[in-house]
């Protein structure tokens, strides 16, 4: 048994309908979460969430903030 960390940016959904930022359409997390899966990898960041992991060690309080923005 393996497990996967899904880090996708805000997803378009009724919950997150009032705010206004770019949103990542649900198939297209599922679709890039099914192939991480399959490749066996351990983590999937999904659009904008793709640059997070350089981003929090290049400058980690941006990262922080940009974080909280969403």
């Amino acid at each position: 048994m393996t497990v996967t960390e899904v880090v996708p940016p805000v997803v378009d959904t009724p919950a997150v309908a009032h705010l206004a930022v770019r949103k990542v359409p649900p198939e297209a997390v599922a679709a890039a979460t099914l192939r991480a899966v399959a490749a066996g990898r351990p983590e999937v960041y999904v659009g904008a969430a793709r640059l997070l992991p350089l981003l929090l060690r290049l400058a980690p309080g941006l990262a922080e903030a940009a974080v909280a923005r969403t």
